[in-house]
């Protein structure tokens, strides 16, 4: 298992290392229709994302960080593709956007010592750069494009995708929590256990749910006498939510729940069903969603013919090497 600090170190050596790795027969790393992507720009393009990915979370292992590179193969590859497209379309880079970013980048590191020395050879790359960021947001916009709705389009976006419009059932809850501290020896937890049956038993014989939650619960809504308002799923601990699924208004879990916080006992107050929204209320939702659902549909099958129209050779072995 290798370190963050590994990986990124690793892929700085590769730029002064790259040619003594090529032990593939391919002179690049890929090629899209002729036009070769080499193994620098791609080891750059790699670098580039692994810091931002990799720099503050667990180190990848071998396979994760070979997966890492053919992802990052692929984008890169599709970065060219959609570049050819734009060109293609005749799109232009926005020249006075390209050299407002030349010139900050200028203000801010033209008084280093790597700027006096090659700061020329800098900024033909960063004009590259930022032409070419200015035609992929231009032709990504193209890509992506989706032709505004008409009332069916969006009558049949709801009725295919109801349940994204649908509240799910809610359940109202009341909890009496004792809490465990996590480092607590099994004795604790029995005595927990021990008093939340004792309580239970208080409670079934008539007593109030509430006035216990207010004198025993180590719960925030003990002072509510542990109600905990309405809640839809996931809002609570996997085994709360188990025990309670089936109960009626009124019922308590039958024993105690174990949870990481504690010992529980929950009453079911109330239960709100599913409820589908009707159309007329949610219909800037559903014009949002069909917008954003299009785009990505459009995106993604424009993608698929770019590739299908090119001829993109990949030298495979390559990604499947990992720096030693």
């Amino acid at each position: 298992m290798r370190s963050s600090l590994f990986v990124i170190t690793t892929l700085c050596l590769l730029f002064v290392l790259l040619p003594d790795r090529l032990a593939s027969a391919s002179e690049s790393l890929a090629t899209i229709d002729g036009e070769t992507v080499s193994y620098v720009e791609f080891e750059r393009f790699v670098y580039a994302e692994a810091r931002q990915t990799f720099y503050h979370r667990a180190p990848p292992g071998d396979e994760e960080f070979i997966a890492f590179r053919r992802k990052m193969a692929n984008e890169l590859i599709d970065s060219k593709l959609k570049i050819r497209e734009a060109r293609k379309r005749g799109f232009e880079a926005d020249a006075s956007a390209v050299e407002a970013r030349l010139t900050a980048y200028k203000e801010q590191y033209g008084e280093t010592e790597r700027w006096q020395t090659e700061g020329e050879a800098m900024m033909a790359s960063l004009r590259t750069h930022f032409e070419d960021e200015s035609l992929l947001e231009q032709v990504e916009a193209e890509l992506r494009f989706v032709p505004e709705p008409g009332e069916d389009d969006l009558e049949k976006f709801y009725a295919d995708n109801v349940d994204k419009f649908t509240q799910p059932e809610q359940i109202r809850l009341s909890v009496i929590v004792l809490q465990v501290p996590p480092w607590s020896d099994q004795a604790a937890w029995d005595e927990a256990n021990t008093q939340a049956v004792a309580i239970a038993e208080r409670i079934s014989a008539g007593g109030s749910f509430a006035e216990e939650a207010r004198l025993h619960s180590d719960d925030a809504t003990a002072a509510e006498g542990g109600d905990m308002g309405y809640l839809h799923d996931g809002a609570l601990s996997a085994e709360v939510q188990e025990a309670v699924k089936n109960l009626k208004p009124g019922q308590m879990v039958p024993e105690p729940v174990r949870v990481l916080e504690g010992m529980v006992l929950a009453r079911l107050e109330d239960r709100r069903p599913a409820n589908v929204r009707p159309h007329e209320t949610v219909r800037e939702q559903v014009a949002t969603l069909y917008r954003r659902d299009g785009s990505e549909t459009a995106y993604e099958a424009n993608m698929r013919r770019l590739r299908d129209e090119s001829d993109v050779q990949i030298d495979d072995a390559y990604l499947e090497k990992t720096p030693e």
